[in-house]
């Protein structure tokens, strides 16, 4: 099942554009549990601290788990895991001298691991530090466990003011992606088209639950907050964000999509008549841009001039 959410923007120059969005699973209450495997694999971390299960690459998508699919929610013991989501990710489209650029997510990225740096991509600005190129995960309260000790400041990684990893949440993984990478991508998308040259930092963070927590919303959910920077010499005009997403609920053929215009969001129901849960997306904060007299919340500080 396919959906795709497009966020109008104004025009990006060299500031970054904040926006967060909310995914959650609605369930039904069952049996205690609370298992969690290892975090990390190669390119790929797991982000597992309730009853949701991603696999989040360095790229701004999701990674195939050994179970068919990026997403999965834990339902009760003796059941296995349900597939969610298949794949999601962030595109951003724009114009550079009234000519259409645009760097997707479509069943594949066209974002490339890495910041920019010098105006090109890190994977041939520094070639000798792609193996940083990878998504971090730490955890609140445990600095022994995940990257806290390998924390990527120097690529853009949120410090808090003690200059140790800003954690949302109870676990977060933290990544950055550059548009501009043509060589390390892997798109779905076939037709040519200009890059644009934006560095895209994504965190995912959830709140700890488990089984117990079967009535609690943060048990059920998952946040995602990026930060957009265009890093090129030009501005970026009549910029849109396009939020794709391939919801799975088991059985993908039986999948229904709905969009609640009351609450704002939109969301996923499994139809079969077993069925126990829904997949849903709102936004919760929109992008913060340059606004005379406005002041916005931006990564977790007041800005003025922002709105």
């Amino acid at each position: 099942m396919r959906s795709v959410l497009i966020t109008p923007l104004r025009a990006i120059g060299h500031i970054p554009v904040f926006l967060v969005m909310a995914f959650e699973i609605f369930t039904s209450p069952f049996t205690c549990w609370r298992a969690f495997p290892p975090d990390i694999r190669d390119d790929t971390a797991s982000l597992w601290i309730n009853r949701i299960q991603l696999m989040l690459d360095g790229r701004g998508e999701m990674r195939l788990g050994q179970w068919g699919s990026g997403g999965r929610w834990m339902e009760h013991p003796g059941k296995s895991p349900t597939s969610i989501i298949f794949d999601q990710g962030l595109s951003v489209i724009g114009k550079i001298g009234g000519r259409p650029h645009g760097t997707f997510i479509l069943w594949g990225t066209e974002y490339g691991p890495g910041p920019i740096r010098n105006g090109r991509p890190a994977m041939q600005e520094s070639p000798q530090d792609s193996l940083r190129y990878h998504p971090y995960i730490v955890y609140r309260d445990d600095t022994t466990r995940g990257h806290y000790s390998q924390w990527p400041r120097d690529l853009g990684a949120p410090i808090d003011d003690r200059g140790s990893p800003a954690i949302l949440g109870d676990a977060m993984v933290w990544s950055v992606a550059n548009g501009l990478d043509t060589v390390n991508t892997r798109s779905g998308i076939r037709a040519p088209h200009p890059r644009l040259p934006v560095e895209v930092r994504q965190a995912a963070f959830a709140r700890a639950g488990t089984a117990c927590d079967s009535v609690a919303v943060l048990a059920n959910t998952v946040f995602f907050e990026w930060t957009i920077i265009a890093k090129g010499d030009s501005t970026i005009e009549d910029a849109s964000l396009a939020f794709w997403t391939d919801i799975d609920i088991g059985d993908a053929w039986w999948d229904a999509p709905a969009f609640d215009s009351t609450g704002q969001f939109g969301y996923c129901l499994e139809m079969q008549p077993d069925a126990g849960a829904a997949v849903g997306y709102a936004i919760l904060a929109g992008p913060v841009l340059r606004r005379k007299g406005d002041t916005a919340l931006f990564l977790g500080k007041m800005r003025a001039g922002y709105g």
